[in-house]
């Protein structure tokens, strides 16, 4: 005779379960597929699982034309040379199509862009994906760009996307600058917010990068004649900018060229165009004194954008022409990593494995 268990002890069981495993369970039967379905459940597992911003960072997707997703397990790249790529299927009904572009990712969720400019919400876990509203408030004009972000607002269990539109500054146009408008999951909808203080004008507009429950984008400050490069960041629960200090040794004549996350910390990187770049890592956030140099060695390796930092103080970086690119700045070496099944041409960023879903209610 079959004993059933009490909801809270399946709970308790499924919730420590793998994604994969989760996902083809939810076709044992309609209680299962209600129970992991149901937001409580998504949250208990997600909660259990996520123990530090550094779990957000598990596994890398690749996205490729048209509309094609790559995943690659990273828990463990110290150890390896070779990875192989998973090739990620949707359903037709699920596929956001014409998407070429990640702009953030956070809880399982990623931020996209199709070639129209509409963004979508996608789990490229459990395959779903959510298209939003346009937002009313973007600037029209053939010289604005638009950057974006995309994170969690803590303080009221809500996912946001922050759109910041402005002008190219070389073009004499009727252009608002810095229209900042904030799209909320649980409402479906965007409003508009204080414009930024901060010079987000870029030849190449760049995503917003999450930590701390803030957003953060490389901008400039103009006082008088003077500009300086500056790390804007928007917090997600009051919506308010305000800046992260820079390295102190980072001054006005250098630029920052991005930033990232590693290890959970915040990093920018600063090109010196001698065969090696610096990596600078906030270990303590919003501490100036915390700030640590990383020189990188990339030899002929060019472009690098930082991925992920393994607990040997090991660096990995997206290297042009699509490759990746193993850094351990104390030996001074470097080396290019295979991995096998990956298309031609891709958009990277990492994500982790959850069940949280664009259209999930929130849970307070």
């Amino acid at each position: 005779m079959m004993v059933k268990l009490p909801e809270e002890i399946m709970v308790d069981i499924l919730s420590r379960l793998p994604i994969t495993s989760l996902c083809r369970f939810r076709c044992v039967s309609k209680p299962w597929l209600s129970l992991i379905s149901d937001p409580y459940f998504i949250k208990t597992h997600l909660n259990r699982n996520t123990t530090n911003e550094k779990h957000q960072h598990d596994r890398l997707i690749l996205l490729s034309e048209p509309c094609d997703f790559h995943s690659v397990d990273l828990k463990s790249f110290e150890f390896r040379d070779h990875f192989e790529a998973l090739h990620l299927k949707f359903s037709p009904n699920q596929s956001p199509s014409d998407c070429m572009e990640i702009w953030g990712s956070f809880d399982g969720l990623l931020l996209m862009l199709d070639d129209f400019f509409d963004c979508f919400l996608l789990n490229p876990s459990t395959r779903q994906s959510r298209k939003l509203p346009k937002s009313s408030f973007s600037v029209n004009s053939e010289y604005c760009f638009d950057s974006y972000g995309f994170g969690y607002d803590s303080s009221r269990d809500d996912y946001k996307v922050v759109r910041i539109s402005h002008h190219d500054y070389d073009y004499e146009v009727d252009c608002a600058d810095n229209i900042v408008s904030v799209y909320n999951l649980s409402t479906d909808s965007w409003r508009r917010i204080g414009d930024s203080p901060f010079d987000h004008s870029r030849d190449d507009p760049s995503p917003g990068i999450l930590l701390d429950g803030a957003l953060h984008w490389v901008t400039t400050s103009v006082v008088g004649s003077n500009t300086s490069c500056v790390i804007a960041s928007l917090d997600l629960a009051d919506e308010t900018f305000h800046s992260v200090p820079c390295p102190g040794s980072v001054d006005d004549s250098i630029v920052v060229q991005q930033l990232g996350v590693v290890g959970g910390c915040l990093c920018v990187f600063v090109p010196r165009h001698c065969g090696c770049d610096d990596v600078w890592v906030m270990k303590e956030y919003g501490v100036v004194d915390s700030w640590t140099k990383f020189t990188i060695n990339y030899a002929n390796f060019t472009w690098l954008k930082p991925l992920s930092l393994s607990s040997t103080c090991e660096f990995l970086f997206e290297a042009s022409g699509n490759k990746f690119v193993l850094c351990n700045p104390l030996e001074k070496k470097s080396k290019e990593l295979v991995v096998q099944g990956i298309p031609d041409y891709y958009d990277a960023e990492t994500y982790m494995e959850t069940l949280v879903s664009p259209n999930m209610p929130s849970i307070t």
